[in-house]
C-alpha cells in the first residue's frame, strides 16, 4: 500500500505528462472512486473521511496545469467528487437508474441484421467517404468498452494521396480511406504491475468492431486490416506520430463494389464447451 500511494503521491504525478496524468486520474477514478461509490450508495459499505483522496489530489494537479477541464472525461470525475461531498454531508442521493426497457421486436431484428449482414468487403468503387461518415465510425469506436477507463484508442483517418499511396503494396488495395487505430501505450506502461498486456489489444479489438458496424450501417463496405512494419515506419514519418503511440490496426473503407456471400459459421452446440454447461 505505501508503495503504491507513493507511486500517486504530488512528488511524482505532478511532473507528468498532462495527457498521461489524465490517463491516470480517469483510471484512479474508475477503480478508487466510481466503483466503490455505487457501493457505498447501495448501503454495502461505508464511507470513509479520507474516501477519494487520491483522486481529490490528482484532479487538482490537473487543475494546476492550467488546462480547461470542461470535458467529458474530467467533468465526470468532477461530478463523481461531488457526489462524493453530498454523501459526506449526509444528504441522500438518488441514482437509481431507469428501467432498462428491453428492445422491442422490430428494434431486434434491426440489431440481428446488423450482426448478420456485415461481411469483410475487400473491392471498392473510386466514390469518396465523406468526412462526416468517417467521423460517425470514429465516434462508434470512441464508446467501445475499454479496460479500466485508460482510453487509450486513437485515430488516424487518412483520405490524402500521400497516405493513401503507403498502403498501395499492400495485400488490399483500393478504396479510399483508410482508419488508422492507434493507442497512446503511456497508461498501459504506467500500469504495467496491474493491467494485463494483452488488456490493449482487447481495447482495440472492440474498438475497431464498433467501427465496423457503424460502417455498415451507414452502407459502406470496410475490412479490418493489420499492417506490415514498413507501412507503420512509412506513416509514422508522414505524419510526425510520436513513440508512444502504437499504430495497432486499421481499416480499408469506400464504397462497396462486391457482396460477399456469407461464410457459414459453426453451430452453437459445436460451439459450446459441455464442460462450461449447467443442468
Amino acid at each position: 500500500m505505501i508503495l503504491m500511494s507513493n507511486k500517486f503521491s504530488k512528488e511524482n504525478t505532478s511532473k507528468l505528462d498532462k495527457d498521461l496524468l489524465r490517463t491516470i486520474v480517469r483510471e484512479r477514478t474508475h477503480h478508487t472512486l466510481e466503483i466503490p461509490l455505487y457501493e457505498i450508495l447501495r448501503g454495502k459499505r461505508n464511507i470513509t473521511s479520507d474516501f477519494a483522496h487520491i483522486v481529490r489530489d490528482l484532479f487538482s494537479i490537473w487543475k494546476s496545469y492550467g488546462i480547461a477541464n470542461q470535458c467529458p472525461d474530467m467533468d465526470y470525475v468532477q461530478k463523481l467528487l461531488g457526489i462524493v461531498e453530498q454523501v459526506k454531508r449526509g444528504e441522500k442521493v438518488n441514482l437509481k437508474p431507469e428501467p432498462i426497457a428491453p428492445f422491442s421486436d422490430s428494434d431486434i431484428k434491426t440489431v440481428e441484421r446488423l450482426l448478420l449482414e456485415r461481411r469483410s468487403i475487400r473491392a471498392w468503387t473510386d466514390q469518396e467517404v465523406p468526412r462526416w461518415m468517417l467521423n460517425k465510425i470514429m465516434e462508434a469506436g470512441r464508446w467501445a468498452p475499454h479496460a479500466c477507463n485508460v482510453q487509450s484508442i486513437r485515430f488516424l483517418p487518412i483520405t490524402d494521396n500521400k497516405g493513401m499511396e503507403v498502403f498501395a503494396k499492400s495485400e488490399i488495395r483500393g478504396g479510399t480511406a483508410r482508419l488508422v487505430v492507434c493507442q497512446d501505450m503511456r497508461g498501459y506502461e504506467f500500469y504495467h504491475d496491474q493491467i494485463p498486456d494483452y488488456n490493449s489489444y482487447l481495447d482495440c479489438g472492440a474498438a475497431t468492431q464498433n467501427m465496423l458496424l457503424m460502417a455498415h450501417v451507414l452502407g459502406l463496405g470496410a475490412v479490418w486490416l493489420t499492417f506490415r512494419q514498413s507501412e507503420v515506419e512509412e506513416l509514422r514519418a508522414l505524419y510526425n506520430l510520436p513513440s508512444h503511440l502504437r499504430l495497432t490496426t486499421y481499416m480499408a473503407i469506400g464504397w462497396p463494389a462486391e457482396a460477399p456471400i456469407p461464410p457459414g459459421r459453426m453451430t452453437i452446440e459445436d460451439m459450446t464447451l459441455a464442460t462450461g454447461t449447467l443442468t
